[in-house]
């Protein structure tokens, strides 16, 4: 664990914290996280088995609404479970096992995220960026792997007025 930290550290900058920890359960601007989880850019850390729900501003900054441990075999869910106004990335494993980024948008227009993964290499760790992905309004992602990421640092985020071919599967949500 220590040695992720380190490379994502190194790569990014400057990252702080570690992935496990327990955020406030109110709206806490992102910056203030304990272990200062996210960058002064708006990117932040999430591992594997985790949810994190985010509210973004006008600029697309976010703010974690919430950070939890989830069943990391709930990622390939395709049931919302998301307000208006909020966005939720889950780390897990998906089907046929492949790893998955599910990324649910409850926002009134498009957005696209950029993210890097970390993974253990031999008895190293890599990092690798991801495609720019676009998750249309009301919308559910799934970015997918054939090899478990240990750590996806999330960001950045943008508004986006098209649609781009999508990084992965996609489905619509459910009509409440």
């Amino acid at each position: 664990m220590i040695a992720m930290l380190a490379a994502v550290q190194i790569a990014t900058g400057g990252l702080t914290g570690a992935p496990g920890q327990d955020a406030p359960a109110q709206d806490t601007p992102a910056t203030a996280l304990p272990g200062n989880r996210v960058q002064p850019d708006g990117r932040f850390l999430i591992s594997m088995g985790e949810r994190a729900v985010v509210r973004f501003d006008a600029a697309m900054k976010p703010t974690i609404v919430s950070l939890e441990k989830v069943d990391p075999a709930s990622a390939g869910s395709l049931e919302r479970n998301l307000g208006d106004g909020l966005v939720s990335f889950t780390l897990g494993s998906g089907v046929n096992d492949t790893h998955v980024l599910r990324v649910e948008s409850g926002l009134a227009d498009n957005f696209d995220y950029g993210a890097v993964i970390g993974m253990q290499v031999g008895q190293g760790f890599g990092l690798a960026p991801t495609s720019t992905c676009t998750i249309p309004t009301g919308k559910i992602g799934l970015e997918t792997w054939p090899d478990p990421p240990a750590i996806v640092l999330l960001g950045p985020f943008t508004t986006s007025a098209g649609q781009r071919p999508s990084c992965a599967t996609r489905a619509s949500l459910p009509e409440d």
